[in-house]
């Protein structure tokens, strides 16, 4: 008992270093080197496109068994961390997140050339992929350094065989008025980047329901983006036991529609990796035109389930430098907000 005392204190210690801490761990992570240092990811040649390609035309393909898989082996490096238990597990035990659950996911497993994916579970991708920031905030304390053994161990980020991989698919808002605004969130009631500001909305990568990852049917990027939309801004319940239709269902039928119209435009900036904790990072710039913005978006709430919505932000250069160099911005939204500003002329 005494034991399990200490490591719960510990860990609840070691998360509030890692929250209050948060811009500090990810500007010691992108000192490390970076293959675009324009772009706050870890990148390889070919993920970040010369210009925007539309979101459905981004090949994507499945992968019933990945091959030379060690992802489970990943987990014998942690358990000195947390003696018995799982990050997941101490994150549930000691903290009892809201909107913190075990979904069925898509996890990347190759992404040379094509973006090919297999079934996981998002606790999979937490145990071994948020643990990193975990570590980091752990070695940071004690040396001001985030190389830890488990850091270590995966040595290449862009091994996606050692570790469960889930994509976050982020999706920039701007409505395209003479002088065109965004969105971003402060993440306030949130298990993983509390305390930091992101483009909105932005979700992991999963299919609808929990027991059927359905690949025919919903492994699309628009899928996730417009579910998102629907939950994020819209106020949607997620119910996760019975598939989304989002061209029939409501409230993601009239999403759907917009970008079906043409009122809205989606387009697909590149993906890279977290360059603290090596998640996958989808980015993606959605362009709504003023009447349909507004029909969709009308009266929504500065306050979400998961934090405060900074709206009407101009999209103008001086507001975009200023949040793309935020340290409390997250890397996959100043890489949003970079691109989007750059490819301005082609999305607007």
């Amino acid at each position: 008992m005494v034991r399990e005392i200490r490591d719960a204190v510990e860990f609840k210690n070691i998360r509030r270093i890692m929250s209050a801490n948060s811009a500090d761990l990810i500007r010691a992570s992108l000192a490390l080197p970076r293959a675009d240092p324009t772009i706050p990811l870890l990148t390889r040649p070919g993920w970040i496109p010369a210009a925007p390609i539309p979101l459905d035309d981004v090949p994507l393909e499945w992968r019933q068994h990945p091959d030379a898989d060690r992802a489970e082996e990943a987990r014998s490096w942690l358990t000195h961390y947390w003696p018995g238990s799982t990050y997941s597990e101490m994150v549930r035990n000691l903290e009892r997140p809201s909107h913190f659950f075990n979904g069925l996911s898509y996890r990347l497993v190759e992404a040379d050339p094509v973006l090919t994916f297999t079934a996981t579970r998002y606790w999979d991708q937490f145990d071994t992929g948020e643990a990193l920031q975990f570590e980091a905030a752990k070695e940071w304390h004690r040396s001001g350094t985030i190389e830890g053994p488990y850091r270590r161990w995966l040595a290449d980020p862009f091994d996606l065989s050692r570790r469960y991989a889930i994509p976050g698919v982020n999706a920039l808002t701007i409505r395209n008025a003479d002088t065109p605004t965004f969105q971003l969130m402060n993440r306030r009631r949130v298990a993983v980047a509390m305390g930091t500001t992101h483009v909105v909305p932005a979700g992991d990568f999963q299919p609808s329901q929990d027991y059927d990852p359905r690949p025919d049917q919903e492994l699309r990027l628009r899928n996730t983006m417009i579910r998102e939309y629907a939950e994020e801004l819209l106020g949607a319940h997620e119910d996760r036991t019975t598939p989304v239709d989002i061209t029939r269902d409501a409230p993601h039928a009239a999403i759907y529609q917009t970008f079906a119209s043409g009122a809205a435009s989606a387009w697909y900036l590149g993906i890279g990796l977290s360059p603290l904790t090596w998640k996958p990072e989808i980015l993606i710039a959605c362009v709504f035109d003023v009447p349909a913005f507004d029909q969709l978006f009308a009266g929504i709430s500065t306050e979400t389930a998961e934090g405060e919505l900074l709206n009407d932000l101009p999209f103008e250069e001086e507001t975009i430098r200023h949040y793309a160099t935020s340290p409390s911005t997250l890397p996959a939204a100043q890489a949003c907000l970079t691109l989007a500003w750059d490819h301005r002329k082609l999305i607007t």
